[in-house]
């Protein structure tokens, strides 16, 4: 018996050398893994604070009227997004700090850049002597210009829904550049109206909110009335899109309507010979008289189909978004035999 219990005396004593010794090596190691989660976590943290702030200080990027108020409302928004995500003393990190630059990276491309650094504390490192860690992270935004045409239906079906649209498009033109983004403004209802800039020699202006009247203003003053001619809208937006020459830019057409065109529009009597639409046995007085351009509607649809009814040819008078003016309807007593019949209209349309 004296010899069994000594043997298990032996045995625990080489067990608590084993464990001591294990100690030296697993505590370390259980002390790093602690660490090194803390500073996954820090990192993480920090670089999803660093994003924000680069994202959002290049959608700040229009805010202000030159180049110099856009930059700095974009570093002040990108340095609020940082902070607000990344918190002062998370999981005991310090010395938070950030820069924001921006830089023209590209072709009329602007990129907002942070950098971000914290100081991570080591619980366990610091046994060892590593009492700190620096962490870094670094975020990057880029806001390419635009070129952009706003399209509105002001057509007399809008009537319902012309605030909301007003609103709404103002919004849409808030979130662009001034002096950086080219904004131009077409307007229809029967006939298609070019709001801004107007004369317009190279098309969408970069001074859209500056100028005098403003696209704000003119969204502001239009009313509505008259038929739907989409076609000439989105024709006249492409052409001012050619203006600008700018085959690699970033360059958009954007379209607000309540539905379907329900006419097509056309100069009927212009004065090339190839290009007048009106018959020669036409005895429309107007189908050779120079500046007094006409449009019409050649007719009437209801779900792609002609009704067999037309609004007829009309003098192409000039209007305004604040009026809604494309002239009087064209009768028989003009020689013109188009009035109400689609059939009526073969006598005088080719």
């Amino acid at each position: 018996m004296r010899v069994q219990y000594s043997h298990r005396k032996k045995q625990k004593g080489v067990t608590l050398i084993l464990t001591a010794m294990a100690m030296g090596v697993v505590l370390p190691l259980v002390g790093l893994s602690i660490d090194a989660g803390i500073l996954y976590a820090i990192k993480a943290k920090l670089q999803a604070a660093a994003d924000a702030g680069a994202l959002a200080g290049a959608r700040s990027l229009n805010r202000g009227l030159d180049l110099a108020s856009q930059s700095d409302s974009a570093r002040a928004t990108a340095l609020a997004f940082f902070n607000a995500n990344f918190p002062e003393g998370h999981f005991g990190a310090r010395n938070r700090s950030a820069s924001v630059t921006i830089t023209e990276t590209a072709y009329r491309t602007r990129t907002v850049r942070v950098d971000a650094t914290v100081t991570a504390p080591s619980w366990f490192l610091g046994l060892l002597g590593i009492r700190a860690t620096e962490v870094r992270a670094t975020g990057m935004s880029s806001r390419r210009d635009v070129n952009l045409v706003l399209v509105l239906d002001r057509s007399s079906s809008m009537s319902g829904a012309m605030s909301a649209m007003r609103s709404a498009a103002r919004m849409f033109v808030d979130k662009f550049a001034e002096g950086r983004d080219r904004v131009g403004l077409i307007v229809f209802g029967g006939a298609s109206v070019l709001a801004f800039p107007n004369p317009s020699p190279s098309g969408p202006s970069p001074y859209f909110k500056s100028a005098s009247p403003n696209v704000d203003t003119l969204i502001s003053q239009t009313v509505n009335g008259g038929n739907t001619g989409t076609a000439q809208a989105l024709w006249m937006a492409y052409q001012e899109l050619v203006k600008l020459n700018e085959a690699g830019a970033l360059n958009l057409i954007v379209f607000f309507t309540d539905g379907l065109p329900n006419g097509i529009v056309a100069d009927f009597n212009r004065p090339e010979p190839a290009q007048n639409l009106l018959r020669t046995t036409s005895g429309c007085k107007y189908r050779l008289v120079q500046n007094r351009p006409m449009i019409g509607f050649i007719s009437q649809t209801s779900g792609f189909a002609p009704t067999g009814n037309t609004v007829g040819i009309k003098l192409h008078n000039a209007s305004t978004v604040s009026s809604v003016n494309e002239g009087v309807i064209t009768t028989n007593s003009d020689g013109c035999a188009y009035r109400s019949n689609q059939n009526y209209m073969r006598q005088d349309v080719a």
